[in-house]
């Protein structure tokens, strides 16, 4: 498995598991109309047009045969002063458990580390119990509860926040954690 800064040639596959993910996942928050509409090409267009933000980056892990597998998507947060927001973070279903979201998460530490940010943030849908579970294993705190909107679906959220990723960028080898 191997982590790299996403290419051009990698959105396509990121689209896929991003939309599979949330069809699998969220199907008993979100109406069916809600996730019937989600689309491949949209997702795609999506991810294009986040890249484009200045200071927002794309993280791929890869098997050995450079299949994408999953992905961690992250920016400066405009919510929380000089942290980094995980904005998305997504293990295709064959590789989930193998510590593949561990090493995205600390790989996304060490950059916003490199770029003088100590803290990172996140939101998580509330009844993702699973995902929860996985960022306080790693240090991540309850900060907040809010209901956001998804083209007016109003879904309970958890805001999380590691205030001091250090924790996490000493965590060299992640591999078959969590």
């Amino acid at each position: 498995m191997k982590i790299r800064l996403v290419k051009d040639d990698d959105i396509t596959s990121i689209a896929k598991i991003h939309i599979d993910n949330w069809k699998n996942i969220y199907q008993e928050i979100f109406p069916s109309e809600y996730l019937a509409g989600l689309n491949y090409n949209d997702a795609k267009k999506e991810w294009i047009k986040y890249l484009e933000q200045e200071d927002a980056f794309i993280y791929i892990a890869a098997s050995d045969e450079d299949s994408v597998c999953g992905f961690v998507a992250c920016k400066l947060d405009e919510e929380v002063p000089y942290s980094g927001k995980l904005y998305s973070l997504h293990v295709n279903q064959p590789n989930r458990g193998k510590g593949i979201g561990k090493q995205l998460i600390v790989t996304a530490a060490n950059h916003f580390q490199s770029m003088q940010i100590s803290s990172m943030t996140l939101w998580a849908v509330e009844t993702n119990e699973h995902a929860i579970s996985i960022y306080k294993h790693l240090g991540a705190m309850v900060h907040k509860h809010e209901i956001r909107y998804f083209d007016e679906v109003p879904v309970r959220q958890l805001g999380l926040i590691w205030n001091d990723i250090s924790c996490l960028c000493k965590t060299n080898d992640a591999r078959g954690q969590g």
